[in-house]
């Protein structure tokens, strides 16, 4: 079974890897983390080399522009990468420690257990803001543990199984203040969440 679910799973992480952005030259150029020249280009909206755009559709190359375009966002307040120690708090007294989880070696309950003191809850939410300040990725951070769990009630097709993905309790409850606090408020207000999300 183990085997079975392991060949799907490669079929249907690797769907995306003919596509322009993810193989042929572009793909290449972009670099696996985005982090390239080219990329950089792209999100400025400078005109790519003819190579690298000749070959694509129509479509593809409109997705292009529209990735170089700045959106028109509408911020109320400035978007903060420092988490404080009363925030570190309110995150994990609000984590329910039987039913989170986390591919760590450190519990849950460590860290709801740090917030009874503020030293520790200070400790700990100057680490998780470290990265968001200084723009890097914490190696411990890019682990990620896939589960699989049914759809329905004693269906185990292969077809019928969601992916979830657990990530280290520090990093999903950062990115839920970053993400989810911050930029989910600006895009709702910017009028930029479409209507398939609603609800998510």
């Amino acid at each position: 079974m183990a085997r079975s679910i392991a060949k799907a799973n490669i079929k249907s992480y690797h769907q995306a890897h003919t596509t322009p952005f993810a193989g042929d030259y572009l793909g290449r150029s972009l670099g696996n983390y985005a982090e390239s020249f080219i990329a950089d280009q792209i999100l400025r909206g400078k005109t790519l080399p003819a190579h690298l755009t000749e070959h694509l559709m129509d479509e593809t190359k409109r997705m292009l522009r529209v990735l170089g375009t700045k959106p028109a966002l509408v911020v109320h307040k400035a978007i903060r990468t420092e988490i404080t120690a009363a925030e570190f708090k309110v995150m994990y007294k609000a984590v329910h420690e039987k039913i989170s989880s986390s591919p760590s070696d450190k519990h849950v309950g460590h860290y709801k257990a740090a917030t009874k003191r503020d030293s520790l809850s200070q400790l700990y939410a100057g680490m998780m803001s470290l990265p968001w300040k200084e723009g890097f990725s914490p190696l411990r951070w890019q682990v990620v543990l896939d589960v699989m769990l049914p759809k329905e009630t004693n269906n185990w097709r292969i077809s019928r199984l969601c992916i979830i993905q657990l990530y280290k309790s520090d990093a999903n409850q950062s990115m839920r203040m970053m993400f989810t606090r911050q930029l989910g408020h600006i895009l709702e207000d910017s009028n930029m969440v479409p209507e398939m999300q609603f609800g998510s």
